[in-house]
């Protein structure tokens, strides 16, 4: 038996109501109560990338497209609505006109709790959230993910989230840093000097983003007089609470999360070995048959542009292969284009 919060998934749809859309439950859904922060990285990587948004919701969030109803709508129906109303920003009513201003839409509720509750619908029913604030916290969630797999094994960053302390004295080094940095390179070590600078402040900030997101999360103890025992648990009243709360435990867990090698597939992944680099089967065929075609694609260009000179054609090839051009009648002549 968990000791944690429950989080609670049902059928959901999407449903226009003043103009504004909503992910709503649908009528007679049934109710199901689970542990969001239990979940195991499975031993077999699934077939296909889809696969990814059945193993834990931190996992899904970090996949879905956020621009995509559908995308958004399918991690609803598996994991269910991120409980917003229980959060510190996206309960705030300042945020959520920021939000609707953004999307020049009018926020014609004079509380949030009237927002995300529909009063017309039976007590279990009445939960909703507005489909642009659910975008907005997936964005955010995604940029957070997004920085903490590039900049995670920061060893100042690790102990800088456990300890306020070493917070404090992070900071005033940066400040520090900047300073000299302005103060004594010049050209080109003034650039290398503030790259470094920029990533390790980026660094900062991203942890910072994290702790401020789990705010909403706290630690419980409990008591059981029966067996004579204590346990400890978390708390928390959101989904996207608990999605944060399982990434900070899988930094601490130095559980990995890193992008899926497929170059179309690219998205964020928790390898189960570390020689793993796909999401799926399905990417690392992809990605071999990739390969073999971008060896084909090479050799030809080589051949049909053999009066420049190899490392031109090889660099032109590289550049569109990172742009993330494909096939083969586009590379051949976009290497053309390149060449002239």
């Amino acid at each position: 038996m968990t000791n944690n919060s429950i989080w609670w998934k049902s059928e959901f749809e999407i449903e226009d109501i003043n103009g504004i859309e909503f992910i709503v439950q649908i009528k007679g859904g049934e109710r199901i109560d689970y542990d969001p922060l239990n979940y195991a990285i499975p031993n077999k990587r699934p077939d296909i990338p889809s696969g990814q948004i059945e193993i834990a919701p931190h996992i899904a969030l970090s996949r879905i497209d956020p621009d995509s109803k559908e995308e958004i709508l399918r991690f609803v129906n598996v994991w269910g609505l991120l409980g917003l109303r229980d959060t510190a920003i996206y309960g705030n009513k300042e945020t959520i006109i920021n939000i609707f201003n953004n999307h020049n839409l009018e926020l014609n509720y004079p509380s949030t709790e009237e927002l995300y509750n529909n009063n017309k619908r039976r007590g279990g029913e009445r939960k909703r959230e507005p489909l642009i604030v659910i975008q907005e916290a997936v964005r955010t969630f995604q940029e957070i993910v997004q920085n903490i797999s590039l900049y995670h094994e920061d060893e100042g960053l690790i102990k800088g989230i456990r300890s306020y302390k070493q917070q404090i004295e992070f900071k005033k080094d940066v400040i520090r840093r900047e300073d000299v940095t302005n103060q004594t390179y010049k050209g080109a070590k003034q650039k290398e000097a503030r790259e470094l600078f920029n990533k390790d402040t980026q660094s900062f900030i991203t942890f910072e983003s994290l702790n401020r997101m789990l705010s909403d999360v706290h630690p419980h103890v409990f008591a059981d007089t029966k067996n004579h025992s204590i346990s400890k648990g978390w708390r928390f009243k959101s989904l996207i609470a608990a999605i944060y709360l399982r990434v900070a435990l899988d930094l601490e867990e130095d559980k990995k999360i890193i992008h899926c090698k497929w170059r179309k597939c690219n998205k964020l992944f928790i390898p189960n070995r570390p020689d793993n680099q796909h999401c799926s089967d399905a990417c690392k065929d992809n990605e071999k048959t990739d390969r073999a075609n971008q060896r084909k694609w090479l050799k030809e260009a080589i051949e049909q542009y053999n009066t420049h000179p190899t490392n031109k054609i090889e660099e032109a090839f590289n550049s569109l292969i990172q742009e993330g051009v494909s096939g083969r009648v586009k590379i051949l002549g976009a290497i053309g284009k390149k060449l002239r």
